[in-house]
Formats: C-alpha cells, sequence, structure tokens
C-alpha cells in the first residue's frame, strides 16, 4: 500500500483496518493518521511526511517501522506497539504529560535520529511519556524535552524514566546542546543508570554576592600637607633679609 496524499492538517484518517501481510509506504508529504486496529505483517516505511497513530491499536505491533531522515512517526497521545524501530527521523511522543508509551517489541536503532517528548519536569514521579524497548537498542538518538510547565524540583533514587531498555543497551542517547534544561532553580541532565535513560535534577548554585567581611573598606585620602609656592618663598626671603638687617643695625 503506497500513501501519497499531501494534506499536512492531520484530518486525512486511513480507518479500515489492516490485517494482512505487505509493505505500507508513506510517500506523500502529508499526515496520515491510523485509528483502526491494525495487525498486519511486513514493513512500514516512512520516506515523506508524518505516519500518525490515532488510537493505542493504530500502528501495528507487528510491522518493523522505517523512519527517513526528516520524517516522522507520530505516537501522538496514544501508547502503541511496534515490532522493530529504525530511525533517522524524527518519533513524537507528545503526549502533554501524560505517561503513555511507545514499546518496541524487539530491537531500536537510531540513526542520527531524535525522540520528542513532554515533560513536566519536577520531581521522580513526573509524568512523562517513555521510549520501552524490550529488545536491544543500537545508534545515537537525540532526545528533545519539552517541558510542560514543571516548576523543578530534587529528583531521588535514578530520576525521571525516560528511556526504558530491557535488552542490549549499546544505543547512546543524549540531550541537544548545551546538555541539559532548567525548571525553576534546578538543572536536569540525561543520565544512563543500568540499561535504562533518566532525567536526573541538581539545584543550581545561587550567584554568591560579595563576602560582608572581604568588602573593601572606603579610604580616606591623606590631608595634603601645604607647601610653599614660588610666591611664598619670595615673601620668605623678604622677611629674613629684613630680620637680618635689624640685627646688623644693632650691632652698630
Amino acid at each position: 500500500m503506497n500513501l501519497n496524499h499531501t494534506d499536512a492538517s492531520g484530518n486525512y484518517q486511513l480507518s479500515p483496518a489492516m490485517d494482512s501481510v505487505g509493505l505500507v509506504n508513506v510517500n506523500g508529504s502529508g499526515t496520515t493518521t491510523l485509528p483502526g486496529n491494525n495487525s498486519y505483517f511486513g514493513i512500514t516505511s516512512i520516506n515523506a511526511g508524518t505516519l500518525r497513530a490515532g488510537a493505542d491499536t493504530g500502528l501495528s505491533p507487528s510491522s518493523d517501522f522505517v523512519v527517513a531522515a526528516g520524517d516522522t512517526l507520530d505516537a501522538s497521545t496514544y501508547s502503541p506497539t511496534v515490532l522493530s524501530l529504525d530511525s533517522g527521523g524524527v518519533v513524537t511522543l507528545a503526549a502533554g504529560g501524560s505517561s503513555s508509551v511507545l514499546t518496541v517489541a524487539q530491537n531500536y536503532s537510531g540513526n542520527r535520529s531524535s525522540v520528542a517528548q513532554n515533560t513536566a519536569l519536577g520531581d521522580s514521579r513526573s509524568a512523562t511519556p517513555k521510549l520501552v524497548v524490550q529488545g536491544d537498542t543500537i545508534g545515537n538518538t537525540t532526545l528533545n524535552i519539552t517541558n510542560l510547565s514543571g516548576t523543578g524540583a530534587q529528583t531521588t533514587v535514578n530520576g525521571i524514566l525516560v528511556v526504558q531498555v530491557d535488552g542490549a543497551s549499546n544505543g547512546t542517547f543524549s540531550l541537544p546542546a548545551p546538555g541539559y534544561m532548567e525548571a525553576g532553580g534546578w538543572r536536569y541532565t540525561l543520565a544512563k543508570v543500568g540499561k535504562h535513560w533518566y532525567l536526573q535534577s541538581d539545584q543550581q548554585a545561587e550567584t554568591a554576592g560579595p563576602d560582608p567581611d572581604q568588602t573593601p573598606k572606603p579610604t580616606t585620602a591623606p590631608t595634603p600637607v601645604p607647601t610653599l609656592g614660588a610666591l611664598g618663598m619670595a615673601v620668605m626671603a623678604t622677611l629674613m633679609a629684613a630680620v637680618g638687617l635689624r640685627r646688623h643695625r644693632r650691632t652698630l
């Protein structure tokens, strides 16, 4: 089956259930939504545009999904399962801070791909969509996480779970530059703990003001000592000459 439409409004829906064996190719630049109960076998290739889940069963759990660079697999607000996922494009888990899950039953490969997630940054109990890989991971993936009005808090234990890997965890996940996110007075970084990936927070150091004891004390300029200018020296010489003349007259 080839999907070639260019309607990007998201209103185009392919409602009939697909349960046969075959290939699904998304070739148009538009957005195709799958709201049916799909269980077809074969490869789903997103070569252009966006393929969006319209239900938890919208993406076939029996299909291997391949996302080309620049194109999108959108789980929307649902929790679909796919057989495997090979992505060089964008995988969107924009569930508005809910705890929806995109499950990959087998392996995940990230080819400089990205996963977009909406998370209300807070403590370790913060609701967030998750990518759950029941098989192995390889490759490199950037997590583009949007903070949904989270005010920040201290995470405990391992932090906020955003990527769960049950098999061999050989893939690398990272945040985009500068490599952290901020919420309130907290800075969140991505850390691998065991096989899984978590957001962990640390309180930012406040900018310290000057130590009162180290504040320089104001200094008082020394009082200038009066000095004789040229006129003063001339007056002094005249006075001394007059005194000398008087002494001379007394001796006569």
